[in-house]
């Protein structure tokens, strides 16, 4: 089965991706110290040009049972072009895969928590959205921001920025040697009449204008923290771009699972094979063994070879027919829930099981092939059964 699930997981991973790129930006902690040149510089240094590029927030938290995996939570814009749904006020959709590893529906109840905190979120699935490449919920933008208070990002870095300009004005102040002006007292006005020269006044002009020019840049800015998109977003400045997710990068597990589990599936399917007809012939040559003394005596009381054939071969490859018929079925059933275990246990992310009819049935041909082989084998055996074997055990 499994070059089977991981050629279906990579076929259904191109079919359900949100965006051909998914762009996940990286705030750089310089920001969160409210410096105003490097938020300017993220924000000019992550726009773009591209015009189906949709901006989402995003943030990560943590499973608290199971296997502790991350958990992606997307906040989607209104009327979005790639997540179809129309989200309203308390929508949380679980993606397919996480919904199918850790068995959840519209209705169910789930905790993650804040990686390096002690605080933990609730949610209420209120439906199951159909992407199988990654853990994750989907609601609308506005309830993101606000349950992680997103949307004020940068109003402490505004307010920052007052300050670094006033101080920057009081430094050009006192190496003019003017007298300082506290904090309190000090206005544009005032900086730009009294004492100061033309020159001095043309300065400060500048940077009042390059200022009032940075805090519309911090006031329209819209907290987000990646982009949606169909096209491959060349305009960004790369170290703002912390990750990108296309399809290479999704089906990287698929890849890795082949190239290191490949000839190993090989012998495993080559070795079953070769157990699975050892298993029979010991099967069938044990029954014709035990019963070499009745086969004589039907030789004798007149029985041909094909009645020979049908009292002792047919009935066992009746009990091999309906027996692997069973144990298939079984077998599938059993590795299905041994899967869904293991993998939700010891595994990040979601790689589900297929049970693929085509695959069952293909093991099933095989195995009546190699029983059709062993029967012709045993066949031979049956007819050098000599007439007086059972007469030189009773006689």
């Amino acid at each position: 089965m499994m070059p089977r699930i991981l050629n279906d997981y990579s076929s259904s991973i191109s079919k359900q991706m949100l965006a051909k790129y998914t762009y996940i930006l990286e705030v750089p902690f310089s920001l969160q110290n409210g410096k105003e040149d490097e938020v300017i510089s993220y924000i000019e240094g992550t726009k773009t040009k591209v015009k189906n590029a949709e901006k989402f927030t995003a943030y990560s938290l943590k499973t608290t049972t199971g296997y502790i995996e991350d958990v992606s939570l997307y906040g989607v814009k209104d009327h979005s072009r790639y997540i179809h749904h129309h989200f309203l006020k308390n929508d949380v959709l679980v993606s397919r895969a996480y919904a199918q590893k850790c068995h959840l529906k519209k209705g169910s109840s789930l905790t993650l928590k804040e990686p390096y905190k002690n605080k933990t979120y609730h949610f209420k699935v209120t439906g199951v959205y159909p992407y199988d490449g990654a853990i994750s919920l989907f609601m609308s933008q506005s309830k993101l921001e606000k349950m992680f208070d997103l949307s004020d990002r940068f109003d402490d870095d505004i307010d920052q920025s007052q300050v670094d300009f006033l101080n920057r004005i009081l430094r050009f102040l006192d190496d003019t040697g003017i007298e300082q002006i506290s904090n309190e007292n000090m206005t544009y006005v005032q900086l730009l009449t009294g004492t100061l020269t033309k020159s001095e006044q043309a300065m400060i002009n500048d940077l009042l204008k390059n200022h009032i020019r940075d805090i519309n840049t911090l006031l329209d800015f819209h907290y987000f923290t990646g982009y949606f998109s169909n096209a491959k977003l060349t305009d960004l400045n790369e170290k703002y771009v912390g990750q990108v997710i296309d399809y290479h990068s999704l089906n990287a597990l698929a890849n890795q699972l082949m190239h290191s589990m490949g000839d190993f599936m090989s012998i495993l399917t080559v070795a079953s094979f070769l157990i699975y007809l050892i298993l029979m012939y010991l099967l069938v040559k044990i029954m014709i063994d035990k019963n070499a003394l009745s086969i004589s005596l039907t030789k004798i009381l007149g029985f041909n070879n094909k009645e020979m054939i049908l009292l002792y071969l047919m009935p066992i490859a009746f009990c091999v027919i309906v027996f692997e018929i069973i144990t298939l079925l079984l077998d599938n059933y059993l590795l299905d829930v041994v899967w869904n275990m293991v993998v939700a246990m010891e595994m990040s992310g979601y790689l589900g099981y297929q049970g693929s009819p085509i695959v069952l049935v293909e093991l099933f041909v095989s195995g009546m092939i190699l029983m059709f082989v062993l029967g012709l084998i045993e066949y031979r055996y049956i007819k050098k059964i000599p007439m007086d074997m059972v007469l030189k055990e009773y006689v």
